[in-house]
């Protein structure tokens, strides 16, 4: 599995600000946290927690995965090379 970066999320969260033309006290003001939190978010000093991820995801209409940097390709071909026809016999 892809470990998590935390470069990408902030990097993410930082890009889909700023294609909506917002900044940092406006993105806050929207999702009803400080700046300081926005700030921190794109910087990678903090993570949004779960429920904080996906508000932002509907916020800007992108899935959560879109926002931790996964594609889902490589998810699908771990999980695809470790099943065997053998654990799918009942």
């Amino acid at each position: 599995m892809k470990e998590f970066d935390r470069k990408t999320l902030a990097n993410n969260i930082k890009e889909l600000r700023k294609n909506r033309k917002l900044n940092q006290v406006e993105l806050a003001k929207q999702l009803n946290v400080s700046q300081q939190t926005v700030g921190a978010w794109e910087t990678g000093r903090a993570i949004p927690g779960s429920d904080t991820l996906d508000m932002l995801a509907n916020y800007f209409g992108v899935t959560t995965d879109y926002l931790l940097g996964r594609n889902g390709l490589e998810d699908q071909k771990e999980d695809a090379a470790a099943l065997t026809w053998a654990d799918l016999d009942m």
